[in-house]
């Protein structure tokens, strides 16, 4: 259990950076498809 919590807070951190350059790609992928459609309503 000691050993498991060790790798945890070791992966800890890259895991959250991936998270969040996901999160962040999602968000770009939202907002361009958003523009594609207002410019498409013009």
């Amino acid at each position: 259990m000691v050993i498991f919590n060790r790798f945890y807070e070791n992966m800890y951190i890259p895991v959250s950076f991936n998270h969040l350059k996901f999160i962040f790609m999602l968000i770009g992928v939202y907002l361009s498809y958003i523009m594609k459609l207002g410019n498409g309503l013009k």
